[in-house]
């Protein structure tokens, strides 16, 4: 009996992991996001932020479909109703040190509010590491693959 339990509780660890895990988003190649962001741009020629796009950077304000258009899709989205906030987790190497990084952007009523960037992310966990000195909040623009930005476009909309 003891041993049944201990299966029957084992099964609905492994459920519960499985459901909580995220797998990570299909990576596109440059070409395919190429293409994304093109179609897009066709489809929106007077967006705000279309330059940005163009150059896979997203900045404070953009909506959920221009953060899309920019990166794709994220490897883990998270939703709170009592705010209408959601959060949205990207993993990418960092083009110059190859590590692991970690972008939270933050959305507040579907437009794109902050995000905070972690260096040194466990790819095993998916989770940052505690020590304050390798996370940040950020508010200029930024780029899936670095984790410094762009001080030359901080605060630029593009009309």
């Amino acid at each position: 009996m003891n041993s049944m339990r201990s299966v029957v509780l084992l099964v609905l660890a492994m459920m519960v992991a499985v459901s909580c895990s995220q797998l990570p988003r299909s990576t596109k190649s440059p070409e395919e996001m190429a293409n994304l962001r093109s179609e897009y741009l066709q489809n929106h020629p007077d967006g705000t932020y279309n330059q940005h796009i163009m150059e896979g950077r997203v900045v404070k304000g953009m909506n959920t479909l221009e953060v899309l258009a920019s990166w794709g899709l994220p490897n883990l989205r998270r939703s709170w109703k009592h705010d209408n906030s959601e959060y949205w987790t990207y993993y990418a190497k960092d083009e110059h040190t190859q590590r692991l990084v970690s972008y939270e952007l933050v959305f507040e009523e579907r437009v794109l509010h902050r995000w905070v960037v972690n260096t040194g992310v466990s790819p095993a966990l998916g989770t940052a590491p505690v020590d304050p000195g390798t996370s940040r909040t950020i508010t200029e623009t930024l780029r899936l693959g670095t984790a410094t930005t762009d001080p030359g476009s901080a605060g630029k909309k593009k009309k």
